[in-house]
């Protein structure tokens, strides 16, 4: 899997919530879920699952054969809501 970023979007999203998208590529070592984004400019995809016990929402898009990270964040309480349904439904 290969990440493409900006990466002075990636020091401002480090200073805003914490985490750059070099940290936030772990995510995808860990269970996930991936849901389309209302985003209407271009075709994105919020990836939700865990790192370092925290919950968070990466919102991407998937440009040739790489994921481009646009940000970083916690996620929200119905974010984290679809993601323990989700993996709760997925693993049973």
């Amino acid at each position: 899997m290969q990440f493409e970023f900006d990466a002075k979007k990636s020091l401002r999203n480090k200073q805003k919530h914490g985490v750059d998208s070099n940290q936030i590529q772990k995510l995808w070592k860990s269970p996930f879920v991936e849901l389309v984004s209302k985003y209407e400019d271009e075709p994105r995809r919020l990836v939700i699952g865990t790192l370092a016990d925290t919950v968070w929402t990466v919102i991407v898009t998937h440009r040739d054969e790489k994921i481009r990270i646009i940000s970083a964040r916690r996620a929200r309480e119905d974010e984290k809501e679809v993601y323990q349904k989700l993996r709760k439904n997925h693993s049973g």
